[in-house]
């Protein structure tokens, strides 16, 4: 009778420490995964408070802005000679001598649509999240952690090709580089926006160069002019000559940095891994690709019929194929 009681206390203990160690092992497991997240949510918070500043606009969704006063300055600029060319190509030659006839629909509606595009790319590019790497959803954790990098700077995870930015204060996925001319970085989550502001921005200086030449040179005096608009045609005639000379300067910058970006696109690179490349700092093989599968790299599809729309989300990656990237 003693030996079973003996026994009997002997099995309840050793059960009571097998149930202490699985519940030590419960709590340090998920100590640890909470402070995964407390880091990752801390980093989020801090770069936040520090540099950006994320709102919920109805209509229209989540908006970054970051508080760089270079960034403000530059993007500032980039609006104002949206307003004075678009005022002044639509108010000084497109519209009235559209109401003469001498400028058809097409052309018409073809300049604003293009115009509007323009500006509704340049509101995304620099206000959707470049793929900021604490944004990144890790909620299962099921990842290899010692194929992520440690960011030297801000101590997170990061994948292969993912770099800090030191304007923004945070590292951001598949980082091309920082554009102080949207005051953003251009990254995984708006790179294919940042390329639609190039080519919309393009075609609209290249329009309004287009228009200016007619106007100086093909169209008669229209009487629309003279009748219905309040500027004289001493003074219109100075805000043309600015006007062909910020077109022609923003048509050449911004054709230029598009073709670069098709190059990039071909060769699988990005602007710093670029700089990098030509610094003698690193060596990187060259991935060679078709154009298509390049731009249906960046925009998230192989539906090239929404390639050109600046409003559409793009779909979000998963960790692992950020992972094994190279």
């Amino acid at each position: 009778m003693m030996k079973d009681s003996s026994w009997s206390h002997h099995h309840v203990a050793v059960n009571v420490s097998l149930s202490a160690i699985n519940t030590d092992y419960t709590n340090a497991l998920r100590s640890s995964t909470a402070q995964f997240h407390d880091h990752s949510d801390s980093c989020e918070h801090a770069t936040h408070e520090s540099r950006v500043i994320v709102r919920d606009l109805p209509l229209v969704g989540r908006v970054r802005i970051l508080v760089d006063s270079h960034g403000l300055k530059a993007l500032t600029f980039i609006i104002t000679y949206w307003i004075y060319g678009f005022f002044s190509t639509y108010f000084i030659i497109l519209l009235p001598h559209w109401s003469d006839g001498r400028i058809p629909d097409v052309a018409a509606y073809a300049y604003i649509m293009v115009s509007f595009l323009c500006l509704i790319s340049l509101f995304r590019a620099s206000t959707v999240n470049p793929g900021a790497v604490p944004l990144i959803d890790e909620s299962s954790l099921d990842i290899d952690l010692s194929q992520l990098n440690k960011c030297q700077t801000c101590g997170m995870r990061k994948p292969a090709r993912a770099h800090h930015c030191r304007r923004c204060q945070q590292c951001v996925l598949r980082m091309d580089h920082h554009c102080p001319w949207i005051n953003n970085c251009v990254g995984e989550g708006n790179h294919y926006l940042f390329m639609l502001l190039l080519l919309y921005a393009f075609l609209m200086s290249a329009l309004s160069f287009t228009l200016c030449v007619f106007q100086f040179w093909v169209f008669p005096k229209c009487s629309a002019c003279i009748e219905t608009w309040y500027l004289k045609p001493t003074t219109s005639i100075w805000f043309l000559y600015l006007l062909v000379l910020i077109s022609v300067a923003m048509s050449i910058f911004m054709g230029l940095q598009f073709i670069s970006q098709q190059f990039n696109l071909i060769m699988d690179r990005t602007t710093l891994e670029n700089m990098a490349v030509s610094s003698g700092r690193d060596i990187l093989r060259t991935n060679f690709r078709s154009w298509f599968q390049g731009v249906s790299d960046i925009c998230g599809t192989r539906n090239a019929l929404v390639w050109l729309l600046p409003c559409r989300r793009k779909p979000a990656k998963s960790i692992y194929e950020y992972i094994h990237a190279v």
